[in-house]
């Protein structure tokens, strides 16, 4: 998933479409991914568990950044209010709702018959 990049279209106004070509070209991008994990282990000989960990650091290092470019929930409601010019509702998550929620997906997936 790479909705990510849209939270910043808040931040950097002028700049929609270079934010929109880089969300679509993650998709493009990930096909190289075995690409790029065979090239590194034939240049520098290591095993396939070293390369996909360092694929895994690269990805913890990619969502650490990520989380701090993109901003909070409030941020993003401030600024789509400032936009479209009307209150936005504020719709939190709390502990006690998400455990009703993950119930209720548990009931349906049981009367479908799915055995997890």
């Amino acid at each position: 998933q790479n909705f990510a990049f849209y939270g910043l279209l808040f931040h950097l106004p002028g700049w929609q479409a270079l934010i929109i070509a880089l969300s679509n070209g993650c998709v493009q991008t990930a096909a190289y991914l075995p690409v790029g994990m065979q090239l590194l282990m034939d240049w520098s000989g290591v095993s396939f568990y070293a390369a996909l960990l360092c694929y895994s650091a690269l990805c913890f290092v990619a969502a650490l950044l990520t989380g701090l470019v993109v901003p909070s929930q409030a941020e993003y409601f401030s600024a789509a209010q400032q936009v479209l010019g009307v209150p936005i509702a504020k719709r939190r998550m709390t502990a006690w709702r998400m455990q009703e929620q993950m119930q209720s997906g548990w009931c349906i997936l049981e009367r479908q018959g799915v055995s997890v």
